[in-house]
């Protein structure tokens, strides 16, 4: 067992080159072997190409015969933007394989194993299951919740301020947590913010610094009140956009616009003023937006905090102060911030001389 624990241990370095550029789909890798030797490896690389075991077949044309192949997520048995894994798998004449876990996606959940079995192929599931979860944790979490996984940035000053009342504009992160800030939002299907922060930064929302695959920009506007022509969502064409609206709103004009702009938008339900952030992240999955990634203003962090719904929180702690600031929190010590926030379980690191706190509420 400790040789097929090693070697889908590989499967999961191979994938994680694929991090930044697969999402909403896993990340696989997949290695072949034959009288215990290495006949190939391959992986997942890019949303839309060809899957890991395919990828490491294709190096070895007709030559997998009898040979065992190990991947860490359970191969494919439907026709989506590729054919099905498993048929090649069984053509080529593979006579074991390794499995690190099912697949939740319901159009391939256990069928992939059936069908191999179905053919006298040898499988093994669940080697270092629980290791294969966590590396594909979000989309394992909106799979089989059917919502979509929320990881919620939260930016702040030295004196722990989100954004200057007088919209003065203030760098916090430095070049070396700004990537791993970029590195984020490219492994997430989507970026999220609100429309008031759409007004005061017309931020682009794509991925800088590092290369990467762009995330869907998602606007909450519940009322419809943007000029959507106005904002780098619809000027900057590297990414897809969805306006998330109330679905008491109705203003034809602004729907018009957007669909001339090619922007979707997704109304979802309102209760006393505020969004249904539930029904959001459900939306989103049907969407086939898996993760999400939020870079909110004071009044959402708050709401988002108070209401439990981030499954994974980042924090940063820049080493500039924001002057006549705002935050979400009263707390102005590290301490008091981690307790405000509420956090279960949480790191903390210093990354020449920002503060990153991660972790998950209570």
């Amino acid at each position: 067992m400790e040789k097929d624990e090693l070697i889908m241990r590989q499967c999961l370095i191979l994938g994680k080159q694929g991090e930044s550029f697969v999402s909403p789909n896993p990340m696989v890798g997949c290695v072949i072997v034959k009288n215990n030797k290495t006949l190939s490896y391959g992986y997942h690389k890019f949303f839309g190409d060809k899957h890991a075991e395919i990828d490491a077949l294709d190096k070895i044309k007709g030559n997998a015969k009898g040979a065992t192949l190990y991947v860490n997520l359970e191969p494919c048995s439907h026709q989506g933007k590729t054919p099905p894994c498993v048929d090649r798998i069984i053509s080529e004449g593979i006579q074991e394989v390794f499995i690190g876990s099912l697949d939740p996606n319901p159009l391939v959940n256990g069928r992939g194993v059936e069908k191999l079995r179905g053919y006298g192929i040898l499988v093994k599931t669940g080697v270092i299951e629980a290791e294969c979860r966590e590396f594909n944790k979000m989309f394992y979490f909106a799979n089989e919740n059917k919502k979509a996984f929320v990881t919620l940035k939260i930016a702040l000053s030295k004196n722990f301020c989100l954004t200057s009342k007088n919209k003065e504009k203030v760098q916090i992160s430095n070049n070396y947590t700004s990537k791993i800030i970029h590195k984020l939002r490219s492994i997430h299907s989507g970026i999220l913010v609100s429309a008031n922060t759409v007004i005061s930064d017309d931020p682009m929302l794509t991925v800088r610094n590092i290369k990467g695959k762009n995330p869907t920009r998602i606007i909450l506007d519940r009322e419809e009140k943007l000029n959507l022509e106005k904002y780098q969502i619809a000027k900057n064409k590297e990414a897809n956009n969805i306006i998330i609206a109330g679905h008491k709103s109705n203003n034809p004009k602004y729907e018009e616009t957007a669909s001339s702009l090619q922007i979707q938008i997704i109304k979802v339900k309102e209760e006393n003023g505020f969004i249904d952030f539930t029904d959001v992240q459900k939306q989103l999955y049907e969407n086939n937006i898996l993760s999400v990634l939020i870079e909110s203003g004071v009044a959402l962090t708050k709401n988002l905090i108070k209401n439990k719904i981030p499954n994974n929180i980042m924090v940063v702690i820049g080493q500039n102060e924001i002057n006549n600031g705002l935050s979400p929190f009263k707390a102005k010590s590290i301490e008091n911030l981690i307790k405000e926030i509420g956090f279960k379980e949480y790191s903390q690191r210093d990354i020449s001389g920002d503060i990153m706190i991660e972790g998950t509420l209570q």
